[in-house]
């Protein structure tokens, strides 16, 4: 609430909101998913919520960028994760 936000979300839960299922053309994860524990919910959500040929720009930490968040992630992730 304190940020004015109409849409909240718990992205370590698998998305249910049938409203966002591909709503969105460009997704921004900007220092966002690191802090996630679920990692593999967290990328199934932004998928879900992409549109066909949508895009998805990832801001992450990576390679050992120690203590900040949970993770620190390979770019290699993210294009073997994508179903598109």
């Amino acid at each position: 609430d304190y940020e004015g936000a109409n849409i909240l979300w718990d992205l370590n839960i698998p998305l249910e909101n049938k409203a966002l299922i591909n709503f969105y053309d460009f997704i921004i994860d900007i220092g966002n998913t690191e802090h996630i524990f679920n990692v593999a919910t967290v990328l199934n959500n932004y998928e879900l919520m992409l549109k066909q040929n949508g895009h998805i720009l990832h801001m992450l930490p990576s390679n050992n960028y120690v203590d900040h968040g949970f993770y620190s992630f390979s770019p290699k992730l993210f294009f073997s994760f994508s179903k598109y």
